[in-house]
């Protein structure tokens, strides 16, 4: 922007303007040094060649101001008087300066603070080498748009594609970390060799991975990430080369990712993907694809080979692969396309909270300019054009802006790191928000756009005042021209729209959150603890998990103050552990609407609902009867019930499931109850299909721990960490122990902070238009003590002026409020994707936001009217 490095200049120059003094000295020796040798050089004496010189130029003055206009002294020494002055004037109005920078300050600072989130998750390039190549590539079928991909598929795909300059798959990995002090759990991904390659990126220690890395039976090694190398090694460079044990395999860690990159995010280790062809079914889809665009391809050319390479498989595969097909997503858009929309939402709630404090800082220079007219006709009538003076006002607003801008960025700085740290763990990069070069530039930006919504009005119209009628009510207080009332008049109007339309948006997200925690998640949260355990697979096999399951369960059971306690392999309401697989009843029909519909798969103990609190609706639950070689048994959930077997009683009916659940474990069930539906996938989500099984029949090691007890549940957690270490030892690592009320409260993290949020902006946005409204009643009230002492001395009573200064508040309340409640029908369907079981156009919340703004601009008002009831008469009617 050349004005802005105009301006830098400037005040660069400003600064050095000493340095440029002696320059313009040099500059003038010069010239007369040289007009002085030419004339001597014609044979005139040194003095006479001097003078003559000098007068040739207008004299040494005229050079001097040559001189000064070339090098802008002129224009520095202006700036500098203006901004003294400028200073002086806000200095001789402490209170007007300090509401002003407090509400302006308040307004940049929110924005700056909601900009650098902005700015980290949205704006900020992935750390990745040039990241607008990379896609995503999800596999689709009719019930989900974004699935994943089978090995072989994946295989065929990389060997056909002509779009994209690599490919390279992940899945997931989790691991038990032993070798490093305790065993822990961590989250992991198994990835292709070339995954670094692909991405860009160089380890900060060691290497990545290399094309003998991902041989099938390879020697297992690790790429760290970098809070995992600083958790457990203590940032120590000996630890590349180290051996640990990642579940029953003997690890070397090669390489330490570097601090920024976090992909997939929340992943503590990188290891190879040893892929075996032979050993991988087709329709066994566990891989997630990610691919860099080739020179020359765009994303129609490569969704189109895409579209080809699905037919191709489809016809060579139609079993596994017919309905299938291959979407490719920018990643970018896969990583933080989910949180745009809210954060959008943020920056626009929080850039009306901006618009509504220059409304009020607006005001308070139309009143101060009012009360200097006196000043300003003074001025004029001495001979200041008025341009000259259009500046000087103009200057105590960017002054103002800019001490402003300082404070808000001290503020936006500290509300960074508060969101950093406040902010739930769902939002992407969050943990990157940071004060850079974009963020400085936004707030010097807001500063200065500030000028432009508070100070260019006022300046304008303060600097046209009428000489005459400034003389004429020298001694009697005025309410000023017609022009700066209508003006007034409009900026409350648009505060108040501005105020009602945030106000609407954030009733509609607070509404929408209450709904969505009153949602009952299909069990009884309360007093439940919980945890995961998990046992290292090659010490403990399928029958002796199972055998340890049931002696832990039957040890934390006998504990003071524990009503029961049971095992699943998922948690529900976080959606995360279980299996998946599709289901048909055997002897019958699937019905059409289902037969490829997933159903959740969760192995759980004999006491899990009774411990969870899940109704039993129909048939029996789970028994220690239920071991490997009883028959093969299942309950299905009611949703399972509803769509899989309508208007008939499924207990005693067989299933098959779509899944391999071991060795000589059998697909075919029998079901042997029916119990309620839980929310698997999240509150806000329906209820989701799931089947669940004897653990005895199909064990599993990483399981999660459910105590239900009398008391704080919190309390018993060290006691059954005591069980758990007493039976395993230290190897048995042992998740967070935390109660099933604060998990749920974790799932709803991100519509609470976006809703927190905007009611903090819409409250904040309510009391700056209530003191704008109730600073303009105020200040005209003042202004018309004359008026309203001659209607009192005529017999007015209070009642009715009280009625006539709130009729002059609530005549553009009103306007405002249509005129809000308007843009906010146009504007709120764009909350439509945040919003649980509330329609935008919602009656009751407009209702609601009517009334409460009707409210506080009654109470606003009222303050002032009746400040006006109580003048002085005496007072008030002495004039002239």
């Amino acid at each position: 922007m050349p004005w802005l490095q105009q301006l830098l200049f400037r005040i660069r120059d400003l600064t050095h303007r000493d340095k440029l003094e002696r320059e313009l000295a040099e500059e003038l020796s010069f010239h007369l040094e040289m007009e002085t040798a030419d004339r001597a050089a014609r044979g005139l004496p040194p003095e006479d060649a001097r003078r003559a010189a000098a007068l040739d130029f207008g004299g040494v003055e005229k050079i001097k101001e040559d001189c000064r206009d070339q090098y802008g002294l002129r224009w520095l020494e202006t700036v500098g008087l203006d901004l003294r002055h400028a200073a002086r004037g806000l200095r001789r109005s402490p209170g007007f300066t300090i509401a002003a920078l407090l509400t302006l300050s308040l307004g940049i600072g929110a924005n700056t603070a909601i900009f650098s989130v902005v700015n980290a998750v949205l704006l900020r390039p992935l750390p990745f080498s040039d990241p607008d190549r990379l896609t995503r590539i999800f596999g689709t079928t009719q019930q989900n748009p974004h699935a994943w991909t089978s090995p072989l598929n994946f295989a065929d795909l990389a060997a056909q594609q002509k779009s994209f300059t690599g490919l390279a798959a992940l899945s997931e990995a989790r691991g038990t970390l032993a070798g490093v002090d305790e065993a822990e759990q961590i989250e992991g991904w198994s990835v292709s060799a070339n995954f670094f390659t692909l991405l860009g990126v160089r380890p900060d220690l060691g290497r990545s991975f290399t094309s003998g890395d991902d041989r099938p039976g390879g020697e297992c090694v690790l790429v760290l990430s970098h809070a995992l190398w600083q958790r457990r090694f203590g940032g120590q460079p000996g630890a590349v080369g180290r051996a640990v044990a990642l579940d029953d395999s003997r690890c070397t860690v090669v390489g330490i990712a570097p601090a920024a990159f976090d992909f997939p995010i929340g992943a503590a280790f990188w290891k190879p993907l040893q892929l075996d062809p032979s050993a991988e079914s087709r329709g066994s889809n566990h891989l997630a694809l990610i691919a860099r665009l080739g020179p020359g391809a765009t994303r129609s050319r490569s969704q189109a080979d895409l579209d080809r390479i699905a037919r191709d498989l489809a016809r060579a595969y139609p079993d596994p692969n017919a309905g299938r097909g291959f979407v490719a997503v920018p990643l970018r858009e896969q990583i933080v396309g989910e949180v745009r929309p809210a954060l959008l939402v943020l920056a626009g709630a929080v850039g009306l909270v901006l618009l509504i404090a220059c409304g009020n800082v607006a005001n308070l220079l139309l009143a101060r300019s009012a009360a200097r007219r006196g000043e300003v006709a003074i001025r004029a009538a001495v001979g200041a054009a008025r341009a000259r003076i259009v500046r000087q006002l103009l200057t105590e607003s960017l002054l103002l802006a800019l001490l402003a801008g300082a404070a808000g960025l001290l503020l936006g700085a500290w509300g960074a790191r508060l969101l950093a740290v406040w902010g739930p763990q769902g939002i992407p990069r969050l943990h990157e928000v940071s004060l850079d070069g974009r963020v400085l530039s936004f707030t010097l930006l807001a500063s200065l756009a500030t000028v432009a919504l508070f100070g260019l009005a006022p300046a304008f119209q303060g600097a046209r005042p009428d000489l005459n009628h400034v003389l004429k009510e020298a001694n009697r207080g005025t309410q000023g021209s017609r022009s700066h009332l209508r003006l007034r008049g409009l900026v409350i109007v648009a505060e108040l729209a501005l105020t009602v339309t945030l106000m609407v948006g954030s009733g509609l997200l607070m509404k929408s959150f209450l709904l969505l925690v009153r949602v009952h998640p299909g069990f009884e949260p309360a007093r439940l603890l919980t945890m995961d355990v998990s046992l290292p697979p090659w010490r403990y096999d399928r029958p002796r998990s199972a055998e340890l399951y049931a002696d832990l369960l039957a040890r934390v059971g006998h504990l003071p103050g524990v009503i029961s306690a049971a095992a699943g392999m998922s948690q529900p309401v976080l959606g995360a552990n279980h299996w998946g697989a599709t289901l048909a009843p055997e002897g019958a029909p699937t019905p059409a609407a289902v037969a490829d519909l997933n159903v959740a798969i969760n192995p759980v103990t004999p006491d899990y609902f009774r411990t969870l609190g899940i109704p039993l609706l129909a048939g029996r639950a789970f028994t220690d009867g239920d071991a490997a070689g009883a028959p093969a048994a299942a309950i299905i959930s009611r949703k399972v019930a509803r769509l899989f077997f309508p208007g008939t009683d499924p207990v005693g009916k067989r299933i098959r499931l779509d899944i391999d659940l071991g060795p000589d474990v059998p697909q075919t069930r029998v079901i042997a109850g029916v119990v309620g539906d839980v929310h698997q996938e999240g509150l806000a989500l329906e209820d989701a299909p799931a089947v669940y099984l004897p653990h005895r029949q199909v064990p599993y090691p990483k399981m999660s721990l459910l105590v239900r007890t009398a008391g704080d549940p919190l309390a018993l957690g060290g006691a059954v960490q005591a069980v758990v270490r007493d039976l395993g030892g230290r190897e048995i690592p042992v998740g967070t122990v935390t109660t099933m009320e604060e998990l749920l409260s974790g799932s709803v993290g991100r519509p609470r902070f976006y809703t927190a949020l905007t009611a903090l902006f819409a409250g904040l946005a309510l009391f700056l238009a209530a003191v704008g409204v109730y600073g303009v009643l105020a200040w005209s009230v003042s202004q018309r003590l004359h008026e309203i002492g001659v209607r009192m001395a005529l017999g007015a009573g209070r009642w009715s002026v009280e009625s006539l200064i709130v009729r002059q508040a609530m005549a553009p309340a009103l306007l405002g409020l249509i005129l809000g409640l308007g843009a906010a029908l146009a504007l709120s369907r764009t909350l439509s994707t945040l919003l649980y079981g509330v329609a935008p156009t919602d009656p009751w919340v407009y209702a609601l936001v009517s009334c409460l703004l009707l409210a506080v601009v009654l109470l606003a008002s009222h303050l002032p009217a009746r400040q006006a009831t109580q003048v002085d008469l005496t007072r008030s009617l002495r004039c002239e």
